[in-house]
């Protein structure tokens, strides 16, 4: 993209904010549909769209609907990391939500202590703090890793990283990629942890990971499961089309192909999956 063209681009971005904030992330709409929510005159959508596509902001497709084909639009994936960038300084968040370091520190020696209502302090406060902070503490990350290995209350320690993930800024994550994803992948499949843990775990990893790599870790995790002959094996392949609901071919494919290196009781179970998968 050229200079001359960047500032054209992000003028628009935010003269069609509207727009570009109700199919943000990844939703594909009609001009209908875009119309009806706005609540605006189809006519000054149409142009509005028009002037994004030719910035390439959106990009659209012709869908066959009821009434013959229709034409259906979606953010590019350029622009999608541009408008989370922009929304995050409109919100004032880009730079004003790292957690001081010297209060993490104190809030995780709480947490580690051995009194239960300095843990319960040390928690609920991180838990609510964490709910608009992130922090980039390769250290304090690694001790909140050592906390839930400890299993101290798991279910809040979970839903901290969660939060943190949710907020820091996408191109720093690699250091929560380094410290947690080992971890959280290990944790999805250790049958003692609830459903919910397990669940939250899976969130975090979609946050962690692009799309194929999160897919081929979730199908794995599901895979590992038929060959436990785990009581979770319908809540890992309902969690994979929760994420991907068009994914039921690949997944028939892939179970074929690891079923001619199976031995016969994965088999049976392969085939049950099979049956199941509609």
């Amino acid at each position: 993209m050229s200079v001359s063209t960047e500032p054209k681009l992000l003028l628009k971005i935010l003269q069609h904010y509207a727009i570009i904030q109700i199919l943000y992330p990844d939703k594909q709409l009609s001009v209908n549909e875009l119309t009806s929510t706005l609540k605006k005159d189809q006519g000054n959508i149409s142009r509005a769209l028009k002037e994004l596509e030719e910035l390439h902001i959106i990009q659209s497709t012709s869908e066959k609907g009821i009434h013959g084909r229709q034409r259906k639009v979606k953010l590019t994936a350029s622009v999608r990391h541009l408008f989370s960038y922009l929304t995050r300084i409109m919100e004032k968040k880009l730079y004003d939500n790292e957690i001081q370091p010297e209060l993490l520190r104190e809030y995780l020696d709480l947490i580690q202590s051995n009194d239960e209502a300095l843990i319960d302090m040390g928690i609920t406060t991180l838990e609510q703090e964490s709910k608009g902070k992130t922090t980039y503490d390769a250290e304090s990350l690694k001790t909140i890793n050592n906390i839930l290995n400890k299993k101290i209350r798991k279910k809040e320690i979970l839903a901290i990283i969660k939060n943190f993930v949710k907020n820091s800024d996408e191109d720093k994550r690699v250091v929560y990629s380094k410290v947690f994803l080992g971890p959280l992948n290990q944790f999805t499949i250790n049958m003692e942890e609830t459903e919910e843990n397990r669940h939250q775990a899976f969130t975090i990893i979609s946050e962690l990971l692009p799309q194929a790599e999160l897919y081929n870790s979730l199908f794995e995790q599901f895979y590992t499961l038929i060959e436990a002959d785990s009581i979770y094996v319908q809540s890992a392949r309902d969690l994979i089309l929760s994420f991907y609901p068009d994914s039921v071919s690949d997944i028939k494919l892939r179970l074929l192909i690891r079923a001619r290196k199976a031995s016969d009781d994965v088999r049976k179970r392969i085939k049950k999956q099979l049956s199941e998968l509609t």
